[in-house]
C-alpha cells in the first residue's frame, strides 16, 4: 500500500464500502416503517451527515489535544488505550444517533490517523482486537436478524450473489 496506484484502490474501495454502508444505514433507519416517510430519510441522512463532518472536521484536533494533554488515567496505559477508546466512543455515539455503528468505527480510524498522534504499531494492536472481539460480535448481531428459513426467496439470493460476485471479480 505505499504505491500510489495502491492508495487510489484502496481509497476507491474504501468509497464503495461507504457508499454501501450509506445505503444500508438508511434502509436501517427506515426499516420498519410502513410508508417511508421524507422527513425520517432526511432525518437518517443529516445525522449520517452531520456524524461525518463534525469527526472529520474537527475529530482529530480533540484526539490530538487529549493525546497531548498527559491525560493521568491515560498517562501509563498502553499505547492502544487511546485509539481503542476514541473507537467505543465513536460507535457508541454513531449508535445513540441513529447512524450505523460501522461509521462511528471508520471515522475513528480516521480521527486517528489525522492527529498525528497514533503510535507504531498501534494499527496492528487495533486490527487484532478488532478481528478478535468486533467482526465476530457483528456476525453475531447479523445472525440474531437473519431468518433463512422464512421469506427467504433462494432464486433473488441466487441472482444477486452472481451479480455481486461478478462486479467483484470484474473490478480485480
Amino acid at each position: 500500500n505505499d504505491t500510489p496506484l495502491a492508495r487510489i484502490a484502496i481509497t476507491a474501495a474504501v468509497v464503495g464500502d461507504i457508499l454501501l454502508w450509506a445505503v444500508l444505514s438508511v434502509t436501517l433507519g427506515i426499516e420498519g416503517a410502513e410508508a417511508v416517510a421524507a422527513g425520517r430519510v432526511a432525518l437518517t441522512l443529516g445525522a449520517n451527515a452531520a456524524f461525518f463532518a463534525i469527526l472529520l472536521l474537527v475529530g482529530h484536533r480533540a484526539y490530538a489535544s487529549v493525546a497531548c494533554s498527559g491525560w493521568s488515567p491515560l498517562a501509563s496505559a498502553p499505547a492502544a488505550t487511546l485509539p481503542l477508546l476514541t473507537l467505543l466512543v465513536a460507535v457508541l455515539v454513531a449508535h445513540a444517533i441513529g447512524v450505523h455503528p460501522v461509521f462511528g468505527a471508520f471515522l475513528a480510524g480516521r480521527v486517528v490517523a489525522r492527529s498525528g498522534k497514533a503510535q507504531d504499531g498501534v494499527a496492528r494492536e487495533i486490527s487484532a482486537f478488532s478481528f478478535a472481539l468486533f467482526i465476530p460480535l457483528y456476525f453475531a448481531g447479523v445472525g440474531l436478524k437473519v431468518d433463512l428459513g422464512r421469506h427467504f426467496d433462494l432464486a433473488s439470493f441466487g441472482v444477486l450473489l452472481l451479480v455481486a460476485t461478478a462486479l467483484k471479480a470484474s473490478a480485480s
